[in-house]
């Protein structure tokens, strides 16, 4: 064997963190979709998704750019339902939950 590097990215830009919660059956939100505008300027979609292979899973956190101004996004749940959040600010993580969601449930 040869021998084990760790290397630290010095490039990296700090950026937010979206956790999203789903309603019961689904609380990862798997299928949701994020899309972010900015300035009246629409961004791409994102999905969140369960797997992309054998053995696999995809991070349940999202990361999203930081940006000079407010970020409006929208979060479209897998069962239809939008729900409108801002992010601003420094890099923080985030946590949205569906509309239709109990407070204080798992």
């Amino acid at each position: 064997g040869g021998t084990t590097h760790l290397y630290r990215n010095r490039g990296a830009v700090p950026s937010h963190r979206i956790e999203l919660r789903g309603l019961a059956g689904n609380r990862a939100a798997i299928g949701a979709t994020l899309r972010g505008t900015t300035a009246g300027s629409e961004g791409p979609r994102r999905g969140v998704f369960g797997g992309g292979g054998y053995w696999s899973q995809d991070s349940p956190v999202i990361p999203w750019p930081v940006s000079s101004g407010e970020v409006e996004l929208e979060v479209a749940w897998p069962d239809g339902e939008t729900s409108g959040h801002v992010l601003s600010g420094e890099a923080r993580t985030w946590t949205f939950s569906h509309p239709d969601r109990l407070p204080g449930a798992p």
